[in-house]
């Protein structure tokens, strides 16, 4: 009877030992899904900053044309009015160098999509 007695208080400590187990995989587990809801989030979010950053660029590539046109119209203006060619010069220089700093703000946006892409996984 001993025997019997013994098996029976191995096996409560199994199972006391079992629940804990269960316990702690399912704290794991809620963990995990918590985990797996702010990883969503933060996709979420990094999603609608590269929207964000697409139109932007389209943006930029619309204004980038009509700064050439101006500039080449400025140009043109330049040559043709003589008294005021050092005014229509400055104007021209502003111009291009408004030009210079919107393909800088594109090459910009296209890197930062290159790095939200890459981090992405797209």
């Amino acid at each position: 009877m001993n025997w019997l007695g013994a098996g029976i208080e191995s096996l409560k400590e199994k199972l006391t030992a079992c629940t804990r187990e269960k316990l702690n995989l399912q704290e794991e587990l809620s963990e995990a899904y918590r985990i797996k809801g702010q990883l969503a989030d933060l996709h979420a979010a990094e999603v609608s900053k590269n929207m964000e950053a697409e139109k932007q660029v389209k943006f930029f590539q619309g204004c980038v044309p009509s700064a050439f046109v101006e500039r080449d119209h400025s140009i043109m203006e330049v040559t043709t009015f003589s008294p005021l060619k050092v005014s229509m010069f400055c104007l021209v220089h502003r111009r291009s160098r408004r030009t210079q700093l919107t393909i800088h703000q594109l090459t910009t946006v296209a890197e930062m999509l290159k790095v939200i892409a890459h981090i992405c996984g797209f």
